[in-house]
């Protein structure tokens, strides 16, 4: 008896994009539509503080000498990365954080639909828009001034 899913290290299986069905090609559309507008704006207050440290660390400032704050180490390390990924693309930090953000929740999209194939596609459809509105309601508020 033939199955539809492949199995892991099948040689014959399909590709990506031949595995997914329409409602996570939507979402991971959606997804990336929302982020191309996005990432011609801003990020809130507290990332662009967060990323603004992280580019002064960089410029050898260090955190609670040069600059005052309260908050733990870890959370202005994790815009190092980004921080310096944008400099060497060249690109504004906070656009790259937008891009991550939208990586992530395609990445999470192609996740959750492996793991719902069993679903009916109907009902795999809710799941994808129900994901992409709550990702994209959780990341407006880090995203939210258009410049």
């Amino acid at each position: 008896m033939a199955t539809s899913a492949a199995l892991p290290g099948d040689r014959h299986a399909p590709p990506l994009l031949a595995r997914l069905r329409k409602p996570e090609l939507l979402a991971i559309l959606l997804v990336a539509v929302l982020a191309a507008f996005r990432v011609h704006g801003s990020v809130d207050p507290d990332t662009s503080w967060q990323l603004w440290t992280a580019d002064r660390a960089f410029h050898g400032a260090r955190l609670y000498r040069d600059i005052v704050e309260l908050n733990p180490p870890l959370w202005f390390w994790m815009a190092l990365p980004i921080d310096r990924v944008a400099h060497w693309l060249g690109m504004r930090a906070d656009a790259l954080t937008i891009l991550v953000i939208a990586l992530a929740c395609s990445l999470s999209l192609l996740a959750t639909g492996r793991l719902l194939t069993h679903l009916p596609e109907r009902r795999r459809a809710i799941a994808a828009a129900l994901f992409a509105f709550f990702a994209v309601r959780h990341a407006a508020p880090v995203c939210t001034r258009l410049r």
